[in-house]
């Protein structure tokens, strides 16, 4: 039987859309999309080029699913439970976290 990993990460939370970390440069938010929010099945990503990382956080950090990003994502929500989580889309040094609100 192989262990389960568990990831967890510190982000820095703004109250806005948007996060952005010290140190390290942020994606341009204004060119992402992300729809429906809130979700209740999938979540659309626009405006990735491809190449980028998508990482969904519960709020407790800990990290829920890692995909590599595709043109037009979709993101699969359906099985989360209603609540608030954070989608980070990362891209070599730089980031973009937005909040993502699951609803049932």
């Amino acid at each position: 039987m192989q262990a389960q990993q568990t990831h967890t990460a510190l982000l820095a939370i703004d109250p806005g859309t948007a996060c952005e970390g010290v140190g390290i440069g942020t994606l341009d938010a204004n060119t992402l999309r992300i729809y429906p929010n809130p979700a209740m099945d999938e979540v659309v990503i626009a405006g990735l080029l491809g190449g980028e990382r998508i990482e969904l956080y519960e709020m407790s950090g800990k990290l829920l699913q890692l995909h590599p990003s595709m043109q037009g994502q979709r993101l699969d929500v359906g099985h989360l439970h209603t609540g608030i989580y954070l989608l980070r889309i990362v891209s070599n040094e730089r980031f973009s976290t937005h909040k993502l609100t699951i609803r049932r």
